[in-house]
């Protein structure tokens, strides 16, 4: 833990309460812009924010901090804001605005969660790691959250929004780009957007029009498309996350094990030399022998937590649609190995998905649910396994 600066601690013992916050360290330097933008001194947990100088530093702990061992330096116990009041430092694990944020506050990047009382406005950028909350709505603002992210209106993206959460929750979504590592829940409408859910996608009572939808565990809506056919595009029973981040660590795992074959090349004529090795060649091939392991088993790994996560994605998969009101002429859904336009209105309620057909080939079929009437749909075949996902399956 780096030591308080020397001026920092003759700041804590001239104040009244012999107490000074202390700003953020220079390696963050979106948190070390935002605390001399707008005074938010954000701390991540076990980071020094603030010194006292009094007989009992103790006496200036408030919530959420500690002494390290120096017993001067108040370190955060949680993920947070820190504060000053009344010579206690607390560390607030929630930032709070109040009214609107707009793009003027500036960026936002924040440790823990986020509560904006009104609305995210255009062009606003705000990133935490925690949930994030908007009373209000979204506009066409940048906005990241490693939690959940719930919001009371809607996300109006106006075609420049992009929002990624852990999960979604939403009166409305549209026009913007959402992604999702989990569901992205609904509950009026879907228009005009790309919604990306490694999850599902709810909007159960609610209408999708337009865009471009990817669940892994299915869709399940309202109505989907509408009587103009307006071409609405979705996708399910696929990992859209995982297939797009897939060709990147491939590469990362074939130069891993790249390395590690050059480095036992390397070592291969050292070994050769057997007895007549001198000591300082000796020490080479060993420290390059290990090398090869540790690049060996790195790949490895790699590998591994590859097929892991793929086996993640085909267990929570659900190649599925499900439509309680109506399905509209224009839309295209694409399953795994098939694709079908609809071309005329089915009313529902009604499941699209994938039965066994004739010679045991499956068909893209209009189902009841419960297992009612079923009618085979006409439908064009495509890659069944995408290409990175026979990849995952190969590197190890």
């Amino acid at each position: 833990m780096p030591k308080p600066p020397a001026n920092l601690a003759t700041l804590a013992a001239g104040t009244d309460t012999g107490v000074a916050l202390l700003p953020p360290a220079k390696s963050d330097a979106a948190y070390v812009a935002q605390y001399t933008r707008a005074r938010i001194l954000a701390a991540r947990a076990g980071h020094a924010v603030a010194v006292a100088t009094l007989a009992d530093a103790s006496a200036a702990l408030g919530e959420n901090v500690r002494l390290a061992d120096d017993g001067r330096t108040i370190l955060a116990a949680v993920p947070g804001r820190a504060v000053l009041r009344d010579g206690k430092v607390s560390v607030e694990p929630t930032l709070e605005f109040r009214s609107d944020l707009g793009a003027a506050f500036g960026p936002i990047d924040f440790p823990g969660d986020v509560t904006v009382g009104r609305d995210l406005l255009d062009n606003a950028k705000l990133s935490c790691d925690g949930a994030l909350t908007v009373g209000g709505a979204i506009e066409a603002a940048t906005v990241r959250a490693g939690g959940a992210l719930v919001v009371d209106g809607g996300i109006l993206g106006k075609h420049r929004g992009v929002v990624a959460a852990a999960t979604v929750r939403a009166h409305f979504i549209d026009r913007v780009t959402v992604t999702a590592a989990g569901d992205v829940a609904c509950h009026r409408e879907i228009a005009a957007s790309t919604v990306i859910a490694s999850g599902k996608i709810d909007i159960p009572n609610g209408t999708i029009i337009g865009g471009r939808l990817v669940a892994n565990a299915g869709v399940f809506c309202g109505s989907l498309g509408n009587a103009a056919g307006v071409r609405t595009v979705v996708e399910v029973g696929v990992d859209e996350a995982f297939r797009t981040a897939l060709p990147a660590c491939l590469a990362a795992v074939d130069a891993q094990q790249a390395r590690a074959r050059r480095m036992e090349q390397s070592v291969a004529p050292l070994l050769a030399l057997g007895k007549t090795l001198s000591e300082a060649q000796k020490e080479r091939a060993t420290q390059l022998i290990y090398e090869a392991s540790e690049a060996t088993e790195q790949a490895a790994r790699a590998a591994t937590d590859l097929q892991e996560r793929q086996a993640r994605a085909a267990e929570a998969a659900r190649a599925e649609v499900h439509v309680a009101d109506v399905l509209y002429p224009g839309v295209v859904i694409l399953l795994p190995g098939y694709q079908v336009e609809i071309a005329t209105p089915f009313q529902g309620p009604l499941i699209v998905c994938l039965r066994g057909g004739t010679g045991g080939l499956p068909e893209v079929c209009v189902v009841e649910p419960g297992g009612g009437g079923l009618q085979v749909l006409s439908a064009q075949s495509r890659p069944e396994d995408p290409p990175s996902t026979t990849s995952a399956r190969r590197a190890a």
